[in-house]
């Protein structure tokens, strides 16, 4: 049996990061008998087409976001190029691949493949994977077999203004990858009880995505002379020139890295973790109840997350960075807050997503 698994990795490392947590649960629970694959789909329809799309995708969200959010909240409909030029380059790759199934974690290829599969009788089921607490109409289609969702509420959204069947969608929560939830076994002392020491300084952790995205070098600056209340581990991900800015000018207490391979371990050490709201860098915050700060989200996907976040009390959104220090330090000293904070994270958490979706996955072949 073959599964493919449909993403992308340079407009976005969470929904790269889902799909290779889903291929790891695969292979566990199948005992090698299911045979999975990891595919771009941009890149497999063509390598430019990937490297414009990626190009604009990233000119948008650094110089112009507002412009971003209102493409991504207006444009409802895919492009004449995405449904038949795209389909017409996928067909070619269906008969040479044959798969059993294709899981999409990022909606590119939704639309190409529900066209094909309305045109002609493929076998293939096809799975959307949300990595987002909210989604763009691009991730739905009729074609579509199986929804697996990060909460119950948007399972509701789906059923209720795109009539998608409720026994097609799975909450199963965000796949992350199962490195996570063996920190949590490790979890400290303090942050079990809702507590959180004020004796030795506060360890945050701010972080930008793979590509170092947001106001990282303020946030730096709005510490720098606080090494008495925090120290400050930032990772720049894959942006080189943000790397080198901040590793010259960096105090004492601030340690700048690059793109690290163990951040589930570096969530675990943190106290507080400073960033936008990703999809997968929400679920892993929540796998591994550190608690989150936002600061900066994309518009679409992420301000999404955001107002999810906020709705439930999981989060705190800090629009001006002045305000960080104080926020923080008011926060952590209010043990109130932090034990209703656990609580909601607690019912909020979905441990062993990638497991979850993968079972559902295998039941199709192994009913």
């Amino acid at each position: 049996m073959k599964v493919v698994i449909f993403t992308e990795d340079k407009v976005g490392e969470g929904h790269y990061q889902a799909a290779k947590a889903i291929r790891h649960a695969l292979g566990e629970l199948s005992s090698g008998q299911v045979e999975t694959s990891i595919v771009c789909g941009l890149r497999c329809i063509h390598p430019a087409v990937e490297w414009i799309i990626v190009k604009t995708y990233f000119a948008l969200i650094r110089y112009c976001p507002s412009l971003w959010g209102f493409l991504y909240t207006h444009i409802r409909r895919t492009s004449f190029f995405q449904r038949v030029v795209f389909s017409w380059k996928l067909k070619r790759w269906l008969a040479r691949e044959q798969p059993d199934m294709i899981l999409c974690t990022h909606p590119t290829c939704i639309p190409p493949l529900a066209r094909l599969k309305s045109r002609a009788p493929y076998s293939f089921k096809l799975g959307m994977v949300l990595t987002d607490y909210c989604f763009h109409p691009f991730s739905v289609s009729p074609y579509v077999d199986y929804y697996f969702v990060p909460h119950h509420s948007v399972k509701e959204k789906l059923v209720r203004e795109f009539n998608i069947h409720p026994h097609k969608i799975f909450a199963c929560g965000i796949p992350v990858h199962p490195v996570y939830e063996e920190q949590v076994k490790r979890l400290r002392p303090e942050a079990a009880d809702g507590t959180q020491s004020l004796d030795k300084p506060v360890h945050l952790l701010i972080l930008g995505g793979a590509l170092g995205i947001g106001p990282i070098a303020d946030i730096m600056d709005e510490f720098r002379d606080r090494s008495s209340q925090f120290r400050l581990t930032i990772i720049c991900g894959k942006n080189r020139s943000l790397y080198n800015q901040l590793s010259r000018c960096a105090a004492p207490h601030i340690q700048v890295l690059g793109y690290v391979t163990n951040m589930a371990e570096w969530m675990q050490k943190a106290d507080v973790v400073i960033s936008k709201p990703g999809g997968l860098t929400v679920a892993e915050t929540l796998v591994c109840r550190t608690p989150l700060f936002i600061i900066r989200p994309i518009p679409g996907q992420e301000e999404g997350n955001r107002m999810y976040l906020e709705q439930y009390g999981l989060s705190r959104y800090i629009e001006n960075i002045g305000d960080l220090p104080r926020t923080l330090l008011e926060w952590l000293e209010d043990e109130q807050a932090r034990l209703e904070w656990e609580k909601r994270v607690q019912e909020h958490r979905k441990e062993q997503a990638a497991y979850h979706i993968a079972k559902q996955v295998l039941s199709y072949f192994f009913p």
